[in-house]
């Protein structure tokens, strides 16, 4: 990402991540676009070197805590938190026809799909999903991994 201070590119870089309720069928998206993403050298998805677009793939990662009515014992009270759930997913990076701003990363996909079915949302069984931790970068493996030999994540959630 351009830093003038750092790499003497613009700071031009913006991201977001979107949670989004699907009611019928019951579902959740999750929407990542990340703007400006740009290399520190040559490596996966940096042929062209320092400050050239990323052509690689970012990992989303994320954890849940789930509290909801339908996962406890059967009976009158089904109330229940789950162990945190690992929510992680690709998130391909393009090039721009700029050579001022970086690439773009963007994936939208859902709750289901990432889960692998379609029980992670129960249709009509009230649930609060809590994002506990966050994170968008080139080789994490999990919302609690920076990158590979970085020790840092590419980026991190600021503000929801």
């Amino acid at each position: 990402m351009g830093s003038p201070d750092f790499n003497g590119a613009a700071a031009q870089s913006s991201g977001s991540v979107v949670f989004r309720v699907v009611p019928a069928p019951a579902n959740g998206t999750i929407a990542v676009n990340l703007t400006d993403v740009r290399c520190q050298g040559l490596s996966g998805g940096c042929s062209n070197g320092a400050l050239s677009d990323y052509t690689g793939s970012l990992l989303f990662a994320s954890k849940f805590r789930v509290t909801d009515k339908n996962n406890g014992p059967t009976g009158p009270s089904r109330n229940g938190t789950v162990t945190d759930l690992d929510v992680n997913f690709p998130v391909p990076c393009q090039t721009t026809a700029s050579g001022s701003v970086g690439a773009t990363c963007s994936a939208t996909t859902s709750i289901d799909a990432v889960l692998g079915g379609s029980t992670a949302v129960e249709s009509g069984m009230r649930a609060i999903w809590e994002p506990i931790a966050s994170r968008t970068g080139a080789g994490s493996r999990s919302p609690t991994a920076g990158p590979t030999g970085s020790g840092r994540p590419s980026a991190t959630r600021c503000t929801w």
